[in-house]
């Protein structure tokens, strides 16, 4: 809807070589112009809008208008637990002071961010001392959905829980949570620390697991997660993906000692917890809320 009017979109370049047979497809379709207009000029299609336009006199209830489709994309679905460009998509949150929503994950991951075909800005975060988060924005009028779900594994093997509460750190403390990555998928493990502070690898060319805003290496607090289990699966690319337990947030995925071996079990996790996260990032996660962008 468009100035609480309709707007009904022609995009030739969509269009079906031929109609289903079922439908007595002729090839054409329809009255408005045939196929392999793919590459329609302005005035060929401002022909095609006059057309449509008049057929459709008297045959809808509400105020519209015929416009170029050509470039609009579907609406899509915005949660967490997906496949990110480079990293895994967390929990659905606001933002405090600019009142902008979107998604949280994290913060090591790059700055340019989509889901679903859906470029999402970068407002904030990086791999701070006590949280490593990203907060990154639907953009406004996109015509998307933001949802409070994630994919989780309830009902086994895998579905979509909404979130409905939050864990804090001082209560996780040998609770059995479950996390969900692009790369490894949906396992679980307990926690086995909630004071766990991520150490500079002996390797020279590692990365740094916290650093200043301007990327300057600096000692993580003990604030973060750390989690094991036999059937614990986690590696490279699940970074920022949820941890839960089934509708209660946990926090965001930070890294493992799985490197690039998906498949293997058993190994250690950790991530930066919920209350961590919200206080660095200047958001609150969304409880069993759905917001509707206006395209």
């Amino acid at each position: 809807m468009g100035d609480n009017a309709l707007h009904i979109g022609i995009d030739p370049s969509l269009a079906n070589t031929a109609e289903p047979g079922v439908l007595g497809g002729t090839g054409d379709i329809g009255p408005i112009g045939g196929t392999g207009d793919a590459n329609a000029s302005d005035m060929q299609l401002r022909a095609m809008q006059a057309l449509l336009t008049e057929m459709l006199k008297g045959s809808i209830a509400v105020p519209y208008e015929i416009v170029d489709g050509r470039g609009i994309t579907d609406d899509a679905i915005l949660d967490g637990g997906r496949a990110m460009s480079s990293c895994t998509s967390g929990f659905a949150a606001r933002h405090r002071r600019s009142g902008a929503y979107g998604i949280v994950t994290a913060g090591h991951c790059r700055d340019s961010q989509s889901l679903n075909g859906v470029n999402l800005p970068w407002v904030s975060g990086y791999k701070n001392i006590s949280a490593d988060a990203q907060f990154h924005k639907v953009p406004e009028g996109s015509g998307h959905e933001l949802r409070s779900t994630f994919e989780c594994n309830v009902p086994a093997p895998r579905g979509t829980c909404n979130v409905a509460s939050e864990k804090p750190r001082y209560r996780m403390a040998g609770n059995y949570v479950c996390h969900t990555g692009k790369e490894s998928g949906l396992s679980c493990g307990t926690v086995t620390s909630i004071h766990y502070k991520p150490a500079q690898s002996s390797d020279p060319a590692a990365k740094p697991p916290c650093t200043s805003s301007s990327g300057v290496a600096l000692t993580c607090n003990a604030v973060f997660v750390r989690v094991h289990g036999a059937s614990l699966q986690s590696c490279s690319g699940d970074s920022g993906g949820p941890w839960y337990n089934r509708s209660i947030a946990f926090g965001i995925h930070k890294g493992s000692n799985g490197g690039t071996e998906c498949d293997r079990l058993g190994v250690y996790a950790y991530f930066s917890s919920v209350g961590e996260v919200e206080e660095f990032l200047g958001v609150d996660f969304l409880h069993r809320q759905t917001v509707r962008f206006i395209g």
